[in-house]
């Protein structure tokens, strides 16, 4: 048996003509990964942070801020998802401002499940998965509890927004990262979550009607938003089946051997 050694001893790995195998477990003890598209991924530690806001200029829906636990770590992609990354899985691309290097974007939610899909399909994993809202603002926040997640003031060296991006999309990675190294948290395109939109508990808001398709939450606002709509705490919601320009998404990653959520 080859042991992995890491902070505190040796680690169990699998046999050494498994070399393959071996390499993965390497690699998740690491930092940083990246995948067999080019999809570059960093770890995010379990820990606690309020969500939501209640200062000046808060929508309704962002209210109350409430604490939340984040139980599990895992990978967060470090930028969005590219074209050049949609295409190698999907084999297409639905975007309006065409640029292998800059986000995908006129893609649905069911586009983007379909790809996380593919994406585990192709890599023989079941590891790959849309972040959950918790998870999105978590990361976004990356430790801040201010407006935007480099502090109270706005500043667009961090963010692609109405202001600067002349009404399109940039290559990713262009503007600088938040305190974890995550690129585009605000800006450039929004991004779809995992979740269904909802309000958060104690909520004032009338619940949101029932419609027969359903609504999912997006995140971080996009080339076209003003300045307050790329906070940490901004929320917004589309139907499943909607492709704009304005909204692609990022992929989290489960350490090895955790069971999928």
């Amino acid at each position: 048996m080859l042991g992995l050694v890491v902070a505190g001893g040796a680690v169990a790995a699998p046999p050494t003509d498994d070399r393959a195998l071996v390499e993965e477990y390497r690699r998740d003890l690491e930092d940083r990964f990246t995948n067999t598209v080019g999809m570059e991924f960093v770890y995010l530690r379990p820990g606690r942070f309020v969500m939501g806001s209640a200062g000046e200029g808060a929508e309704p829906d962002e209210q109350p801020a409430h604490e939340v636990t984040v139980g599990r770590g895992f990978y967060l992609g470090v930028t969005e998802v590219t074209q050049a990354q949609f295409t190698a899985v999907m084999g297409y691309n639905p975007s309006l401002f065409q640029d292998p290097d800059r986000p995908v974007e006129k893609v649905a939610w069911l586009e983007a499940a379909e790809f996380v899909r593919k994406l585990n399909e192709k890599e023989g994993t079941t590891r790959y998965a849309l972040p959950t809202e918790i998870e999105w603002e978590y990361a976004c926040r990356a430790g801040a509890d201010t407006a935007w997640y480099w502090g109270d003031a706005f500043d667009d060296r961090f963010a692609w927004g109405r202001a600067n991006a002349e009404g399109q999309t940039h290559p990713v990675a262009t503007r600088l990262p938040n305190a974890w190294g995550l690129h585009d948290m605000a800006g450039n395109v929004s991004e779809w979550c995992a979740d269904l939109y909802g309000l958060y508990p104690g909520s004032s808001m009338e619940p949101p009607a029932v419609d027969e398709h359903p609504t999912y939450v997006t995140r971080g606002g996009s080339w076209a938003s003003r300045e307050p709509d790329l906070r940490c705490a901004n929320r917004s919601r589309l139907w499943h089946h909607y492709r704009l320009s304005l909204t692609g998404f990022r992929v989290k990653a489960l350490p090895l051997g955790e069971p999928a959520r």
